[in-house]
């Protein structure tokens, strides 16, 4: 093994400090002296050569290492500072060329895991602080200096564990500089005296009007008023009680979409499978999955048709039965659209045994509602696989079910009754606001973003400033959940005449789905429950994580209480947006610290995913669909006070446009408010502020003139 030192990320796990001790043994004009080299063990560190060793002047000192398995030299640290001078080949650590004393720290351990540090501190008039490297994601284990630079008149009372040490946080250190090694999430804090520092001048937030709203509009209702009348035709299977016909209806007082009836076993058809559902008897009309939303114009009658599929003949796998459930353990067909039976012998099949389909040239697969597990390997190497349709009664998956595979298109169907359908993380509203907005012809201005857009984002009152001539819809979501995977969906969903609004967050804790991390998360398919047609809109072969995710969601679900799609959310008002009450309980200095601390200057934009968030804008823009970027709102007491000024405000703009292929429409500077108007983060806006937030935004569309 041959490692150069400049091409090794930070690692986690252990640490060697190696002390290099100068001895002139004899000091002449030709540098006629040697230096002490002594390497001091660590955990899963052996040295299994002499130790300390002389060195002569420009001489290379080499050690022979016994280290853990799995474990691997990965970053050399010199006098604090990384360097490359230096290599580890088959066990043997040489450092080269050494000319002076140093004190060298090397980390050894594996490469895959990872972990977050930040810096905050208890008073931004104290001063700053600064790291190598920057805050934010690196491997564990890697070694982290924080140095802090107290302002004029303020005292520098040490660093601080994940609180200020006011609050009760772990001393680390009282010098100005501090070496750590990061193993787990930490936030660093630099703790301030700033008693006898003047308080700067701070811009002027905007003042506006705030309208006078009524956010109660949805409490539930006792009776159901507007029902519209579903009628299932079998379409030449059966009801599970024998009929042809099965009469339902779907409460339209607070949702405005209903959702078709899941894969349940309440329709049956021997030899087939439910595919889904269709306006028309042959097919041709508006298919629609099971679980999922449908445009309806009116409250007439509907009826909807069954959609069937040939299941894949039993005799083309290899099963095994275990108490009374059918595992399939080999696929031996040949069929490019392979539709697994819900049934053999009569009895359920619930697992796809690993290896099942490995190598096939299969380019569809059909999972059925019954299957619980797909283990490791169930279809890798199935090279030409790019689609599957799936129900969310599937448990147990992982992206190892896929290994080797470039699978483009997840199809997710409904078995089960929802769980999420009455809380702020279900996205039913926000979906229905998009697709009914476009069926009344408004043209669109769809914003993405994330919680930031959710709590601050006012459609209603956008849509009345805008005269009522566009729909405003708020695509604000969650920092857990995988923000740009909607802004994908958007820019795919998306018509002429739409627009899109992309109002990335800064990276910090839990924020970095906002700025196109590919990293999938559970929270994402939570907020798809209701409207799994969204997934279908998606690459997800761009995706980390996705079925690892989707199993974790499944999971997480199970136990839950069943709930309906007719259920009512008391947090999400007509337009999706946030209706929780959130009146003013903070004052002007109010910071909540938990997004870390906001920086405006150059390369501050986090540019680490920004292909990811660039490829998805081309998906947009190569439809005509017209993209641009704005800001989400900033507590100014969580703003570095360094970057308070016109100079940083016009470095970030520039940051902005840099980082990402789209408009800068918005001024970073109209963006920044008081503490007083945030609610639970230094992101979340309070009412009044929401409505501020509101105002700006539309302003800056109208100013722009992007709007036709």
């Amino acid at each position: 093994m041959y490692i150069k030192l400049k091409n090794i990320v930070l690692t986690a796990g252990i640490m060697l400090s190696v002390f290099l001790a100068a001895a002139l043994a004899s000091c002449s004009s030709n540098h006629d002296f040697s230096l002490t080299v002594l390497v001091l063990q660590e955990d899963d560190i052996t040295v299994k050569s002499e130790n300390p060793i002389k060195v002569p002047y420009g001489g290379n000192a080499e050690f022979s290492l016994g280290i853990n398995d799995g474990k691997t030299i990965t970053e050399v640290l010199c006098d604090g500072e990384p360097t490359e001078n230096y290599i580890f080949e088959n066990g043997v650590l040489t450092v080269e060329n050494v000319t002076a004393p140093h004190t060298l720290r090397i980390a050894a351990g594996n490469p895959d895991e990872k972990c977050e540090f930040w810096i905050s501190s208890n008073t931004m008039r104290g001063g700053g602080a600064v790291s190598v490297p920057a805050q934010g994601r690196i491997v564990s284990g890697s070694y982290v200096t924080f140095s802090a630079s107290p302002n004029d008149g303020a005292v520098f009372l040490g660093w601080s564990e994940n609180k200020s040490i006011a609050k009760g946080g772990k001393l680390l250190s009282n010098e100005e500089q501090l070496t750590l090694k990061i193993d787990s999430d930490i936030t660093v804090f630099a703790n301030y005296d700033a008693s006898k520092v003047p308080e700067p001048e701070r811009p002027e937030p905007p003042k506006i009007e705030i309208p006078q709203k009524d956010n109660n509009w949805h409490t539930p209702q006792v009776s159901r008023e507007n029902v519209i009348e579903i009628t299932y035709d079998a379409c030449g299977g059966i009801t599970s009680d024998g009929e042809s016909i099965l009469n339902t209806d779907f409460c339209l007082d607070y949702y405005t979409m209903p959702n078709s009836l899941p894969e349940n076993g309440t329709f049956e058809r021997s030899g087939y499978v439910l595919s889904g559902y269709n306006t028309k008897s042959d097919g041709s009309g508006d298919y629609i999955g099971m679980g999922h939303k449908f445009y309806v114009d009116s409250l007439k009658p509907v009826t909807l048709y069954c959609m069937w599929e040939k299941e894949e003949p039993a005799q083309n796998f290899t099963y095994s039965e275990s108490e009374g459930n059918i595992s399939i353990d080999k696929y031996n067909g040949l069929s490019a659209n392979v539709y697994i039976p819900k049934y053999i012998d009569g009895k359920p099949v619930t697992k796809i045994s690993g290896n099942a389909f490995s190598g096939s040239s299969i380019s569809f697969v059909y999972i059925p509602s019954t299957v619980i597990t797909v283990e490791s390997g169930a279809f890798s190497g199935c090279t030409k696989l790019e689609k599957i349709m799936l129900f969310d009664s599937l448990r147990q998956i992982s992206d190892e079910s896929f290994s080797g595979t470039q699978i483009k298109t997840v199809s997710i169907h409904a078995a089960t009754a929802p769980k999420y359908s009455d809380t702020d993380l279900s996205f039913g509203k926000k979906y229905e606001r998009f697709i009914c907005s476009g069926a009344d012809g408004l043209e669109r201005i769809i914003v993405v973003a994330g919680s930031s857009k959710h709590f601050g984002l006012d459609s209603d009152y956008a849509d009345s400033l805008l005269g009522d001539k566009y729909a405003v819809v708020n695509y604000g979501t969650n920092a857990q959940m995988n923000v740009v995977f909607f802004l994908e969906a958007m820019s795919n969903l998306a018509v002429d005449g739409d627009i899109i609004i992309f109002a990335p967050e800064q990276y910090g804790p839990y924020c970095d789905t906002v700025n196109g991390n590919p990293a999938m998360t559970a929270l994402t398919f939570q907020g798809c429950e209701s409207c799994y047609n969204l997934i279908e809109y998606v690459d997800v072969s761009k995706y980390t994580g996705f079925f690892d995710s989707y199993s974790q969601y499944s999971i997480q679900r199970s136990g839950m209480r069943d709930k309906s799609y007719e259920s009512y959310s008391r947090n999400i008002d007509a337009y999706g947006d946030c209706s929780i009450s959130r009146r003013s309980y903070n004052s002007d200095s109010y910071r909540n610290g938990a997004n870390g601390t906001f920086f405006f200057k150059e390369d501050t934009v986090p540019a680490e995913f920004a292909d990811n968030v660039n490829r998805i804008l081309a998906i947009a823009q190569s439809r005509g669909i017209p993209v641009y970027l704005s800001y989400p709102p900033y507590n100014i007491n969580a703003c570095d006070e360094d970057c308070l000024n016109d100079d940083s405000y016009d470095a970030y703009n520039r940051d902005m446009e840099k980082t990402f292929s789209a408009q800068l429409i918005s001024d970073v500077r109209n963006y920044i408010y008081e503490g007083k108007y945030f609610y639970n983060t230094d992101y979340h806006l309070i009412e009044e502020g929401a409505q501020m937030h509101t105002k700006q935004l539309v302003d800056d569309i109208i100013k722009s003139d992007i709007l036709e």
